[in-house]
Formats: structure tokens, sequence, C-alpha cells
């Protein structure tokens, strides 16, 4: 901005009917505008707490360190716990501990995890379980009239002695075989330090046991004997000591001391120092009883620190862990952790809920600009002061500031508030008021976001689109009548093209025309939050308010949502990175490819207020060449991105194996019986900053393209099969980077005997064998059954064929004795000649199921014959054979006889003279159709006439039991349809009959 500079003051001077002119008269109005320069990175950053009775045991808290494998330890007044990032593990007297407060952790070069208690039992962890330490009946006298163990003056040698600092009573060394030495014992009253494996911590003891040379601080590894002068008060309850570049710094009380060969330096504080160490990199931490922790760069404290937390709390130790988060133990505030302490956090009140809310950020060539629901902006310079700056108002009325915006053609701020609009440049701040208010309304317009292209700004607002030179409004949308949707995000493209994002949805505004989206695809109607255009392939990104994001080319539309990975589906914020795109969400903070993948889809990764971020609901994002500006309701955070791209990788680690429900020791190469198919497997991802919502990925096969996902430290595998495993598991960190390296579990599950191929031919002979054997002795039985079966439906035939033939004779002698009767001798004789001819037949035919339908049809002429003779030539009848009929075809045996003698008996012969029967026989796929047909009285008048006889035919009856057993018999089954006849009068006219009947097999089925 021109003109600006960290402490310029602006002064309200003139009135306009358009604006009203801000500019610097004197002191004296620095009632309306006043400007505070504040410190803004005093406080302490947004961190973690986790709190005795919630996760952790207890809010008294000692000690806290991070193993090898990537775990949190920490040692508290009701047991230690252990930390993976998911869940704490807390162990206590049940699991083997001697003594519940735990003042000290340490671990050895075995991986072992040991644990100094108050009365100075140790106790270490090792493969998932705790073990008391085999001489603890020494501890007991070695702290016998001591102050407690010196704090981290533990040390386990690779010979496995056990050395220990006591207060008060010096060093003492244990062997594996239970040989106790005390150390420098000749030395007498001093203080006592000695380096052993590792010159972070050295082992250091005040020993008061003697009185000799009670005022000398020795070096006991370089034999360096130091005087400490008079004015230095040990308190035997807190030492320590650390070393760098040479220089020794040691603190005892409320003093420490600065050792550089013979020379000493001495620091007096005012209240006692409870820790000191070096970390990792180089940076010294220090302590103080309720003054909270400070970090220094240089061992000289006196210059001044880097960081200073906790104000008000005592800390007890510091851990940086390997993904470069801090971990704090308190005295009575439990556990604390700060993810990163890089970044710089501004307005964040960690134990305020009623101060003024963030409404708008943006970034200007010297700072940062921050606007509050109170009408308050804030600019936060390069050298982190910060100045207040209250903007002038009419009359008392709310007032808050919807965006900020940068001018960098003109290098003027245009701040917009909920009524007004101001400009800030020049030295001047201008308030507009008519243009932008409606002359004058307390409602407004409400403009909420603005973009500069040279001198002309465009202004999207509660009512329509605005074009502002600077001084005046050139066009108004409302008052013109061709925009009035509330516009809440602008972007404006290479081509001209101004995109609006609006409630309704997505709007083009080119050569001086409104376009509605919504009518070209139905995404755009959705609530639109925010517009960017991609400088790389000018794709438009439209974020919504709750339907993620679509990236729109001009043709085709791509969606990007939470199945992709962002943290929310409501957008709040896209900004443009060099290499990436910035979005904020009411989630978190994602990143994406700018563009997208040779597959089409854009990588998306995530992360929230895990990295400390104060909250997860993002108002704005700001990105720079070396920073992210991530702004809140409740805080500003200037993240740098070198530590987004120099995240470590998380490590995994399984932990836990369970079989059928039974946990194993055996974490890989594990050969399981075919029975031992239920698989449980639990899992670590050592990475703190997901905030206990690590995402997992696993597969069982190496071959395996698609894998699992998770968020669950542990997978079920039920009903395995058979086979080799590979079980692989990879952590995800909190932005978005895998493990370098999965964690493996080779297994089998061996096959069953009963599958193995001795096995399988074995009981593939076997039950060949067996199965042969069934099925022959099963078809045997089938056959016997079936013979009997059929002998027995024969047996049936020949009973119903007996019933017919003396049914048949009964009829027949009746008419040879009406001629004898009647002395016709030549009728008697011709009648009598062609019945015996009929009986040889039907005694011939009875003898088997079937007969040829040259016989068949014999016996039904001669038959015929008789019944024409008997009823003395009152019908006539005709036998018509098809010529493609084979003679010598089998059909069932006086089959259709029944069917004629109906004819006569029911049909023709109540008629009188005149009956005529026809009966016809007709070859169709390899069946005989045969027709009945005559034209006596008809069935409904034949059902009549028989009902008055006493005596009632049988032959139908028995034919269809006849019937049923040929079904039976070859699976074949006779077609019957009656049919009556009428003549022109609709009268009756006689019945034809149709049967289909089947050709049977030559040889006898019995035989």
């Amino acid at each position: 901005m021109r003109g600006y500079t960290p402490h310029f003051l602006f002064y309200l001077i003139n009135l306009d009917p358009k604006y009203i002119i801000v500019r610097l008269k004197s002191v004296a109005i620095l009632l309306s505008i006043v400007i505070f320069p504040l410190i803004g990175v005093g406080q302490s950053p947004p961190y973690i707490n986790y709190k005795g009775g919630d996760q952790i045991p207890s809010s008294e808290t000692y000690h806290v360190i991070q193993d090898t494998k990537g775990y949190i330890w920490v040692a508290t007044a009701c047991g230690v716990s252990r930390f993976d990032g998911y869940e704490f593990t807390t162990f206590t007297l049940k699991d083997g501990l001697p003594d519940n407060v735990i003042h000290e952790i340490y671990e050895d070069y075995k991986g072992r995890i040991w644990f100094v208690s108050y009365s100075g039992q140790l106790s270490y962890f090792f493969e998932g379980k705790i073990y008391p330490y085999k001489y603890n009946y020494l501890m007991t006298g070695i702290f016998a009239g001591g102050k407690g163990a010196v704090k981290c003056s533990f040390r386990v040698s690779h010979e496995d002695h056990i050395l220990i600092s006591v207060n008060r009573k010096g060093i003492f060394e244990i062997y594996p075989d239970g040989k106790l030495v005390k150390h420098y014992s000749e030395i007498g009253a001093g203080l006592i330090f000695k380096f052993q494996n590792d010159n972070t911590f050295p082992l250091l003891a005040w020993d008061i046991s003697t009185k000799v040379n009670p005022t000398t601080t020795i070096l006991a590894d370089s034999s360096i004997t130091l005087p400490i002068k008079d004015f230095v008060k040990i308190n035997p309850s807190h030492l320590f000591a650390t070393e760098k570049n040479g220089l020794f710094v040691i603190s005892f009380g409320e003093t420490y001391v600065i050792c550089k060969g013979k020379e000493t330096t001495s620091y007096t504080t005012t209240k006692p120092i409870i820790w000191i160490s070096k970390g990792s990199d180089g940076l010294i931490w220090v302590s103080r009883y309720n003054e909270g922790v400070r970090c220094y760069n240089d061992v000289h404290l006196d210059k001044g620190e880097l960081y200073k937390l906790f104000d008000g709390l005592s800390i007890t130790s510091v851990c940086k862990d390997k993904e470069g988060g801090y971990w704090f133990s308190t005295y009575t505030h439990g556990l604390f952790y700060v993810s990163n302490l890089n970044s710089k956090t501004y307005f964040w009140h960690s134990l305020q809920f009623d101060h003024k809310k963030i409404m708008a950020i943006e970034t200007f060539p010297k700072g940062l600009f921050v606007g509050f629901d109170n009408g308050d902006i804030s600019i936060v310079n390069s050298n982190d002061t910060i100045e207040s700056l209250s903007l002038p108002r009419i009359k008392k009325m709310d007032l808050y500031v919807n965006y900020i915006h940068y001018n960098q053609y003109s290098k003027d701020v245009l701040l917009l508030s909920n009524i007004f609009v101001y400009n800030i440049g020049n030295g001047q701040i201008q308030q507009f008021i008519n243009e932008f208010t409606r002359k004058g309304s307390d409602k407004g317009i409400s403009p909420r976001y603005a973009i500069t292209y040279n001198t002309k700004t465009w202004i999207g607002t509660r009512l329509g689109l605005l074009i502002f030179d600077g001084q005046r409004v050139i066009y108004d949308s409302f008052k013109a009548g061709d925009f009035k949707s509330t516009v809440n995000a602008l972007a404006l493209a290479k081509n001209g093209t101004l995109w609006l994002g609006c409630s309704d949805g997505l709007w083009k505004f080119k050569n001086g025309k409104f376009e509605w989206m919504g009518e070209v695809m139905p995404f755009f109607r959705n609530r639109i939050s925010r517009v960017a255009i991609n400088p790389i392939d000018s794709s438009v990104w439209v974020g919504t308010r709750g339907g993620g994001i679509g990236v729109f080319n001009g043709s085709t539309l791509s969606f990007i949502s939470t199945d992709d990975g962002l943290p929310s589906d409501i957008i709040t914020s896209i900004a443009m990175g060099v290499d990436r795109v910035w979005v904020g969400s009411s989630s978190g903070v994602a990143q994406v490819s700018i563009v997208p993948d040779i597959s089409g889809k854009y990588i998306v990764s995530g992360f929230d207020k895990s990295i400390g971020i104060v909250s997860n609901e993002i108002l704005d994002l700001l990105p720079t060449d070396s920073t992210l500006i991530i702004g809140t309701r409740d805080g500003v955070l200037s993240y740098r991105l070198e530590d987004i791209r120099n995240q470590v990788k998380p490590k995994v680690l399984i932990t836990k194996l369970s079989v059928n429900g039974r946990d194993t020791s055996v974490l890989n190469n594990l050969n399981l019986d075919y029975f031992q198919n239920n698989i449980s497997i639990s899992f670590a991802g050592f990475t703190y900053k997901t905030l206990r919502n690590t995402l997992f990925r696993y597969r069982l096969h190496e071959s395996d393209s698609i894998y699992s996902y998770t968020r669950i430290p542990s997978v079920i595998l039920p009903a395995l099969s058979p086979g080799k495993y590979s079980f692989e598991v990879w952590a995800q960190n909190a932005y978005g980077q895998w493990s370098v390296s999965p964690a493996k579990f080779h297994f089998s599950i061996l096959s069953p005997f009963w599958r193995m191929p001795w096995f399988v031919f074995l009981i593939s002979v076997a039950g060949f064998l067996v199965f042969s054997f069934v099925f022959a002795f099963r078809l045997r039985v089938i056959k016997q059954h079936n013979i009997l079966s059929r002998r027995l439906d024969g047996w049936k035939q020949q009973a119903l064929l007996q019933q017919m033939n003396p049914h048949f004779i009964f009829n027949t002698l009746n008419s040879i004795q009406l001629f004898i009767l009647q002395n016709d001798t030549r009728s008697s004789q011709r009648y009598l000649t062609k019945f015996a001819k009929l009986m040889r037949l039907t005694l011939e035919n009875s003898q088997s199921f079937s007969v040829s339908f040259t016989n068949e049809l014999e016996a039904l002429r001669l038959y015929l014959d008789l019944e024409a003779l008997r009823a003395d030539k009152q019908f006539e009848f005709e036998i018509v054979v098809d010529g493609s009929l084979p003679l010598e075809a089998n059909i069932p045996s006086l089959i259709v006889q029944p069917f004629v003698e109906n004819a006569i008996w029911h049909g023709v012969m109540p008629k009188g003279k005149g009956g005529r029967i026809i009966v016809t026989f007709k070859f169709r796929e390899n069946k005989v159709l045969c027709t009945i047909e005559d034209n006596g009285i008809g069935r409904v008048a034949a059902s009549k006439y028989t009902s008055a006889k006493a005596h009632k035919s049988r032959g139908s009856e028995i034919t269809t039991q006849r019937l049923q057993l040929l079904k039976s018999m070859y699976g074949q089954q006779l077609g019957i349809v009656y049919i009556d006849l009428k003549d022109s009068l609709d009268q009756p006219a006689g019945t034809r009959v149709e049967l289909v009947i089947p050709i049977l097999p030559a040889k006898n089925i019995l035989d």
C-alpha cells in the first residue's frame, strides 16, 4: 500500500454527500480511530490437552517420551500411559507396576521401557508385558534417606548394568548379578555428573552423606573440579545438565551454570527450574515452577526466548516427536500436544469464548489485514506487531467486515462491511455512503466480494453486481434491472468473462449480458460459495455449500467431493497456488492437484485442526510462495509450506494378532491349521497430527491392486481359505502422505488332510467303489420294483379284460337267444359262426397287453357285424382306414370297442331305424387317431335314456381305468374328446368321439 507505515494514523477531515474523506489532521481526533501496537505471537499456539480421567489416568504428569517404535509414554501419579495415535493404554499395579506413582520413563538399548517410581521400585515393559526389576529389594536401601530419583539420571548399560542417581545420596550401579556399587563416594558432598553413552543427559548426583569438600562441582568424566560460587543454592530436588558445543549447562534449584573449560557463569532465576533439556534440533527448553516453558536458541538463556508457552503452568518435561510435534507434561493440567511450533497463530484466545470473531482476511506486501465482527480491522505487520484500526461510522449501528480486497494495481485496500464500503490508500480512508447504502439505509446492499482489473472493481452484493471506478459506481445491475441475485464470489477469466457465484447458482457475465448456467447443467443450480480460475488450463472451479467442487472447462464438468478425499462438501474457499489448489471447507483444508492425473481424477489430500489450525471451520485461504494463511473465525494461522512438503511419513507397526479369538505372540511367518482361519490384526500408525483419525489401507496379497481402507486400527479376516497370505498395511499422515513401507505379516493357512492329494485320491477311489456298489444295488432294486409293478399292472389289465369279455359275451348270447326263440335258424347260425370267430380272437388278444392293428381291426369288424345282425339292421356301419397306417403296429387291445358299443346302444339304437356309425383310423406322429361318429340321439338324450334302464354299461368305466394303467405302464396317455353334433336347426344330430391311441412296443413289457 502506498504511503503506509506501521504506525500511520488516519483522521477524519471532510464529509461529502457521496463519501467522507478521512485525512491526517491532528492527534486530537484519536477518539475516532485508534491504532494499538501489539505483539502477535506471545500466546500459546493451538494445542490438544489430554486430561486425567479422560484419556490418561491422572492430570498429574511427570515425564513424557517417545520410544524408538513411535509410541508416546506418559508417567503419571496413577500409572503410566502409552499412546499410539489412536488410543491410550494405561498400565497400573494390576498390570505389573510395583508402584502407581511413576516419575521417570526411559528406553534402553534392547527397546525395554523402564519405569522409575516414586518409591524407587523399578520395572520395565517388554513385548507386551511389564516385569518388575529382580533387584528391587536393593532399591529400598538405595532410596532410604534420599529425596527420590534425580530427573533424567537413569541409565542401562549394554552390559545390563543399572545406573541411577538419588538426590542427597549420589550415583549407584547395580550389576546383573546383584552387586551394588556407589560411585564417587570418596568425593564427598558435591555435584557430580557423568556422561554415559549419551551426552544429552549426563548422570547427576547431589551427595550430602559426608561433609567432605561440600562446595565443589566435579565433572567426573574429565576430572575437572570447578568451584561453586557462594551465591549458588543447590536444590536437591531438581538437578539437570546438558551439553552443547563444548558448553555444559547445569541447573539446580533456582540457579543454572554455564561451564566452558574451567570458566563458569551462573544465573539465578526467580523460581526453581524444574526442567531443562536440549532437543534434537539443538533448542534449549527451560521450565520454571508456575511460569510455563521457554525455548532458547542458545545456552545463554539471558538472550531472549524463541517461544514462551503455557504461562502459569508447571511443565515437568518436554518431548519432540518424530513428526516435529511437541509434548509437554505438567504437574496439574495433564498432557499437552502442539503439532507445529514453526507456524504463527494470531488472535487465538484459548480460554475466552466471547472474543470478537474474524470475518475476513487479506494479504498485502507488508503484512496481513484481518477484519472482525465488530467492525475493527487489525494489521499484522511483517515483524509480527499488530495494529488495530477502528472504522468510522456515521451513527451507532452494528458494523462488521464482509470482505477485504487488496488492489494490486492501485495498492489500495477496499473494505466491504455490511453497510459501508471503505477505501484505504494514499494516507486516506474514504467511506462511501449513498453509492452502497441506498441513500443511507441501515440495511444497505451488503457488499460481499470484490475483484479488480486495471481501474475497475467488480463488487458482488446482496442485490446484484456493481462496477466501481474507485470513486463512484458506474454500473448497478439492480438499478438497471439486469440482475438481482445475491453474489457470494467473483472470478474474472482471461477472455473477459466474469463468473458470479450466487445463492441461486452460477452466473456468467460477458458483453454486458448475464447468463444463468443452471440451465446448462443442474450442478450449477447449487448455492455457490467460491469461484476460481485455474491459471494453467483456464478451467472454472466452482465451490458449493454442500455439493463439493465442480471443475468446468467449457464442455465437460468434473466433480471433486468427500468421496475423493475432501474433508467436507461444504466449500468455503478456493485458492490457486503455484503447484496445487487449496480448498477450505467446514471441516478442514484440502490440497488438490492443479491438473488431473492420467485417469482424469484429481489427487486430493486433506488436513485439519491436527496441524495447528485453530478451528476446522475455514473462513478463507491465502497462499503465498512460502506460506499458507489459514483464516478461521477464532484465529489466523500462518503455516510454512516447507513444513507441509517435508513431513515425516508415518511408521506403521502390527501390534497384535489374534487367531480364533486367542492372542498370539508370533507376528510373522505363522503357519496355521485349517480351522485357525479367523484372524484379527491390530496395528498402529504413529502419526499424532491426525487427531486419532488416521486413515489406513491394507491388502491380503502383494499382488492385489485394490486396497481396503479403514480408520479403525484393526481388521478382522473371517473364514479365510487355505493358502499363503501377505498382509500389508500403510498409514496416512495429516497431509495425505502414506508410509514409506508397510507393516507386513506373512502367514499360511494349511489345507486340511482331506484336501491333500493322497487323501483326495483314496476318497475318490473309495467313493467310486461305494457309489458303484450302491448304484448297482439300487439299480437292481429299482429294476425288480419296476418288474413287479408292471406285472401287477398287467394282472390288473388282464382282470379288466376279463371283466370286458363276460360283458360282451353276455350281450352276444342274449342276441343268439333272441334268434333261437324267434326260430331264425339261418341268422342264429350266421351269428353263432361270427361269435365263435370273435371269441377266438378275443381269447388270443386277451393274453397280451397289445395286439396288432390288423387283429384289433378284425375283432372290431366282427363285433360290429354281430351287433348289426342282432339289431336287425337298425344301423349301418363303416370302417375307414388310412392307407399310411402300419397294420403291423401294436395298440392296446379292445380299446375302441367300448366306444363303438356306446355309439350303438346309447346313440343309434334308441333312435330306431336309419342309424349310422363311421369308425375312421388315421396315422399321425407315431400315434393312431381314431374317430367314432354316430347319428344317434346325442349324449343329453342318451343320458336320460340310460338312467331309465336298470342295467348300466361298465365298458366306458373299464376303459378309463385301462387308460390310467397304460399311462403308468408306458408313460403315455390316451387322449379322448367328445363332440356333440348338431343339425342346421341346432338340434342334436349324434356324437363324435376322437381318440388318440399310442402305438406300443411289439415285445410284451412283462417279458
